[in-house]
């Protein structure tokens, strides 16, 4: 399948690793060389924005070409980073960016939906996330199959009645370790009825458990919660309630040399 380069900024390129295309005026260029099926590896550097991001075209995967190398910033966390569309085909793929200061949106088809038509976010970072009322922290504007997986998610302080995981039926989130980083004074509903269907070898914590009002832990399994509130006595499966000892909560969620989460995994 056809891959083809971009890096940061605008001017004209030809979509080879000598030659670039560039993201601010070529990604729909690259996306068509690419196809669906395709690659678009983009070079390390700072991709900054004022607008909503979004990758969408059908199959195609948006990779880093070294893991967090490529940094989407954005100057205000009212725009969202967008992963596929509800009319794609076959997956279209995020994998190994670092992202600041957007909500992200996972959007598969409108249901009914099938597994080769997900949208998933993989490998990457996503930091300094802050919603408000009725306004998801990772949702799914349509559709199930959603993944997230092997990421690194950090939500800071926002108003009331944040939802970090709401919308989100039918998607799984696996390998992933989260740190919600938010005041006492918030109540915070993790999921809504639209839940993601399942949890698996996931680090969830928070600075403050108080704030948590819903449990979510009936469908996790072999993950670790600290600091959840009323997840630390019920649900799941396998599940472990401990401090899982991040290297410094909010900023880095590498794990301390004592952590009860290496070599917990399944």
């Amino acid at each position: 399948m056809p891959t083809v380069y971009i890096q940061p900024g605008s001017g004209t390129g030809t979509g080879t690793l000598a030659d670039p295309y560039y993201y601010s005026s070529q990604l729909s260029s690259a996306e068509t060389a690419a196809g669906s099926g395709g690659t678009i590896l983009f070079i390390d550097g700072d991709y900054n924005f004022s607008s909503n991001v979004s990758f969408s075209a059908d199959g195609v995967t948006y990779k880093a070409v070294n893991r967090l190398g490529a940094k989407i910033l954005a100057s205000t966390n009212s725009h969202t980073f967008t992963i596929g569309s509800t009319s794609i085909t076959a997956p279209t793929i995020a994998d190994g960016f670092y992202v600041e200061n957007l909500l992200l949106v996972l959007s598969s088809p409108a249901q009914p939906a099938t597994s080769s038509q997900t949208a998933k976010f993989i490998n990457s970072k996503l930091t300094q996330v802050q919603r408000h009322t009725l306004v998801n922290g990772i949702s799914s504007t349509a559709g199930s199959f959603k993944e997230v997986n092997g990421c690194e998610l950090n939500f800071k302080p926002g108003q009331s009645g944040i939802r970090p995981f709401a919308n989100c039926s039918g998607g799984t989130m696996s390998n992933c370790s989260v740190y919600l980083d938010f005041g006492t004074s918030y109540t915070v509903s993790i999921r809504s009825s639209a839940k993601f269907d399942s949890f698996t070898d996931c680090i969830i914590a928070s600075n403050d458990g108080s704030s948590f009002t819903e449990n979510y832990t009936t469908n996790a399994t072999n993950c670790i919660f600290h600091e959840m509130g009323t997840t630390n006595s019920s649900g799941g499966t396998d599940n472990i309630f401990q401090d899982p000892l991040y290297v410094d909560p909010g900023s880095d969620l590498r794990l301390r040399p004592a952590s009860p989460a290496i070599g917990a995994a399944s």
